[in-house]
């Protein structure tokens, strides 16, 4: 009976183990298309973004540089712009733990925010990491 329960155990964690590393390598690792941006190729993007860093969370995280190359997006006279030459913009959403007393008026002065923004530009949106909350 021992043996029957440890070699069950001995194959939920092989599998598991595998089923994490397939996940990890999925998320985390870009295909050669999107290797092919860097940051030298986008030195007009702003100093403080990151190729690498996530702008939406699910089932299939997508960086700034899947963004970017999904925008077709290039420097165009020192301004970030996408393939309709319309300048990309980054906002990001404040992230909360525990909400404060006036979370609704933050979330709608943010709506508000972005809403001007995508008047005149290409807005990409930093998304909260659901696991920091």
């Amino acid at each position: 009976m021992q043996a029957v329960v440890t070699i069950a155990l001995t194959a939920a964690v092989a599998f598991c183990a595998a089923c994490c590393r397939s996940v990890t390598q999925k998320n985390h690792q870009p295909s050669p298309t999107l290797q092919a941006v860097s940051a030298q190729e986008l030195a007009c993007l702003p100093t403080d973004i990151r190729l690498e860093q996530i702008v939406t969370y699910g089932n299939q995280e997508t960086s700034v540089r899947e963004k970017l190359v999904a925008l077709h997006a290039e420097c165009d006279n020192g301004k970030l712009v996408d393939a309709n030459k319309r300048e990309i913009r980054f906002y990001r959403v404040a992230c909360f733990g525990n909400p404060p007393y006036n979370y609704d008026e933050i979330r709608q002065r943010e709506r508000e925010e972005i809403a001007q923004l995508k008047q005149n530009y290409t807005v990409i949106v930093f998304e909260c990491n659901p696991m920091m909350q």
